[in-house]
């Protein structure tokens, strides 16, 4: 395979698998320095391998380090480990989502078992030396290496951890460039791509020796952008202000089925069709406010408050609208029933985040902490069982630069982290009846289970300074 192939064929790879909700740059960050800092580096008086992501209008600023480059370029790679509280026990199947005749409740275990992260992250800035607006131009890419990437529409009546279920088992791209507003200001502006996902299948189903089934299924995948802006202030040589705003992403999924089934002998064969809708992934509206201040010799501190507005959350669950016959009327004695869409009411978040740096000589270690709220505005007592814990994470990383690396002749540094993550653990108990206000059954969840657990991370980058 030549090299402008393989280019074509992972420039293709990234543009179709678009971004996702709690995007690995949220919920983590793409280095392991960004991690051990809480991720509070919108305000940054430098730019960075990752500042595409963290603040694009820091591309036009000088590096603090061997000023005279003019580009940044890391590899990470980035693991964490979910883990959370067994439910055991609880009602999964009543009469509102049985596919069973006179069906009773079934209680039974969920499983709590998330997928891990584990994925490496590329990112590359540049700037230009000769012009006055010092243009800047910057990427950032996470790859994940277990599996390319996860689509799953999750439970909508068990028990889940709504944004564990596959948010960070998926490829992310962003690109920014920047500019000079005056020797102290900053501006810069760049676009995520995402997917917009439309599938039709048609399904014959027949029953019985000498005949066959088939399925069809036709796919289309249209890619969409997302901007996102930068502005960066740099009061004085210790102190900088910096503003980022990440505007929603959508990325909704329509399938639409047509069907045929003959079940009895040579009985006509009984068709019906429905759409059916869903969100795959969703990253709300963002703003980022936050501030790098170097308040003595060695010693940097970043402070940052994250707005982000879940109120306007979509749901990933697929909802199926109004299900239809048309072999036989009316319906032929079937009456399919349309999906429930469980999704629960959602607040706005406000997000704090602080690092500090202690920098001896080559070395640097950071220690950082972040708190981020549960997306729900109450826990599940009524129906629906999408889950969202507050978090607090605790993360320290160590710097340790270097004068080259093996073949490549230009001074960098190897980062190290490590983070751990605290869900408070809460009880949920489930009010009377099922989800139809049916008092003689009971909700899927009931009697009620607990909630929490914790996360542990790990990672290393390295970082070349050309």
């Amino acid at each position: 395979m030549s090299s402008r192939t393989l280019f074509a064929v992972i420039l293709t790879t990234l543009v179709i698998s678009g971004n996702g909700f709690a995007s690995v740059g949220d919920r983590f960050g793409f280095t392991s320095e960004s991690i051990a800092l809480g991720g509070a580096k919108a305000g940054g008086a430098e730019f960075s391998s990752a500042s595409a992501y963290e603040n694009p209008a820091q591309l036009s600023l000088l590096p603090e380090s061997d000023p005279e480059s003019g580009t940044r370029f890391h590899w990470s790679l980035l693991y964490s480990a979910p883990s959370f509280v067994n439910i055991d026990n609880v009602v999964v199947e009543n009469p509102v989502n049985s596919d069973k005749t006179n069906a009773t409740t079934r209680s039974a275990n969920v499983d709590t078992s998330y997928p891990v992260t584990f994925g490496q992250s590329v990112g590359l800035s540049t700037q230009s030396k000769r012009s006055p607006y010092r243009w800047g131009l910057g990427a950032v890419v996470y790859l994940p290496l277990d599996r390319l990437a996860l689509v799953d529409s999750g439970e909508s009546f068990v028990p889940e951890y709504t944004l564990h279920r596959g948010s960070t088992q998926k490829p992310e791209f962003q690109f920014a460039f920047s500019g000079l507003l005056s020797p102290r200001w900053s501006v810069g502006a760049g676009l995520r791509l995402g997917t917009k996902l439309t599938s039709d299948t048609t399904l014959f189903l027949n029953q019985g020796s000498g005949t066959a089934s088939s399925m069809r299924i036709s796919a289309s995948l249209k890619t969409q952008a997302s901007p996102f802006l930068g502005l960066t202030y740099l009061a004085s040589e210790t102190l900088s202000f910096g503003l980022t705003a990440r505007f929603a992403s959508s990325q909704p999924q329509t399938l639409n089925v047509q069907a045929n089934a003959r079940a009895i002998g040579t009985v006509s064969a009984l068709s019906f069709s429905f759409p059916a809708i869903s969100t795959l992934y969703y990253d709300p509206l963002t703003l980022q406010a936050g501030t790098e201040w170097k308040y003595a010799s060695g010693n940097t501190l970043f402070v940052q408050l994250d707005y982000q507005a879940w109120s306007k959350y979509e749901s990933p669950a697929i909802v199926i609208l109004d299900p239809q016959t048309s072999a036989c009327s009316p319906s032929c004695g079937v009456d399919f029933s349309a999906g429930s869409n469980l999704g629960r009411k959602t607040r706005d978040l406000f997000i704090p985040r602080i690092g500090h740096t202690w920098t001896y000589g080559p070395s640097e270690i950071h220690l950082g902490y972040v708190y981020r709220p549960g997306i729900y505005a109450a826990l599940p007592t009524e129906a629906g069982n999408a889950i969202d814990p507050d978090e607090h994470r605790i993360a320290a990383g160590f710097g340790l630069g270097f004068n080259s690396l093996w073949v490549f002749d230009a001074p960098g540094r190897f980062d190290f982290h490590a983070s751990y993550s605290i869900y408070p653990k809460k009880h949920v108990e489930k009010s009377p009846g099922d989800e139809n206000g049916d008092l003689s059954n009971r909700k899927v969840g009931d009697p009620g289970y607990d909630i929490g657990g914790s996360e542990w991370g790990s990672g290393v980058t390295v970082q070349l300074f050309l």
